[in-house]
């Protein structure tokens, strides 16, 4: 009896409707390495692009709007990471829908996670896409 979890597929339908899958991602928090397990969506490559288009557009408008501030105030760096982890946080949410971890998935959390460790949401992002576009799980 072989041991092989290879289903058949019949068609290109059958192919479409990829089911949802765990994706293994670590994350290193002041020199320790983490391994968290995040349950994904499947997106398609487009739909996946379209999602990343957005999601630039939205980074260029704020940019934008900075850069034209005529009220001679700069906007304090505080306020631009914290909008940028709440982007990155949002877009992260666009595809996992729960993780291994005791705390709900929800923006706070992963915004506390990219607090502690920079860079965190952008290496999920990273093997969502590695998942999607080149079909690797895993890191």
């Amino acid at each position: 009896m072989s041991k092989d979890k290879t289903i058949p597929a019949a068609s290109l339908s059958m192919l479409e409707s990829a089911p949802d899958f765990d994706l293994p991602v670590t994350i290193d928090v002041r020199g320790k390495q983490h391994k968290i397990t995040f349950h994904c969506k499947t997106h398609s490559k487009l739909e996946w692009a379209e999602i990343r288009d957005t999601g630039i557009d939205e980074t260029l408008a704020r940019g934008k709007e900075r850069a034209e501030k005529t009220d001679g105030e700069r906007k304090r760096l505080v306020e631009v990471v914290r909008e940028g982890m709440s982007a990155d946080a949002a877009l992260v949410l666009q595809f996992a829908t729960g993780w291994d971890l005791s705390d709900t998935l929800n923006a706070d959390a992963l915004t506390k996670l990219e607090n502690m460790s920079g860079g965190a949401l952008g290496s999920i992002v990273s093997a969502y896409e590695m998942a999607i576009y080149q079909g690797r799980l895993g890191n």
